[in-house]
């Protein structure tokens, strides 16, 4: 007997939806609006841009740096993690007024 060999046409490699992107890699859309975000970023003054929000919204600056700090932390269940859940500011004395 023979072996048959099948090769693959079109018609399959479409129903399948073939190998995909390499793990890993980014989609070319996110990769396309984030190189727009920096360009955005930096015509807007950069870090500067974000200096000035901190000073005059500080709630949206929050906002934005808290969407930066990953959801999910993994690693070492030996390790002890400490979670900052405010920030004291410091106010004048009144010794110094």
């Amino acid at each position: 007997m023979s072996e048959e060999v099948k090769t693959n046409n079109l018609g399959d490699y479409l129903k399948t939806g073939g190998p995909g992107r390499v793990k890993g890699s980014k989609n070319k859309i996110t990769k396309t609006i984030k190189e727009a975000v920096k360009l955005a970023f930096d015509e807007a003054g950069g870090h500067e841009y974000l200096l000035e929000v901190a000073k005059k919204d500080p709630k949206t600056f929050v906002q934005l740096v808290a969407k930066l700090i990953p959801q999910e932390v993994t690693g070492d269940t030996k390790t002890t993690l400490r979670i900052i859940t405010g920030i004291q500011r410091d106010t004048p004395s009144e010794e110094s007024e």
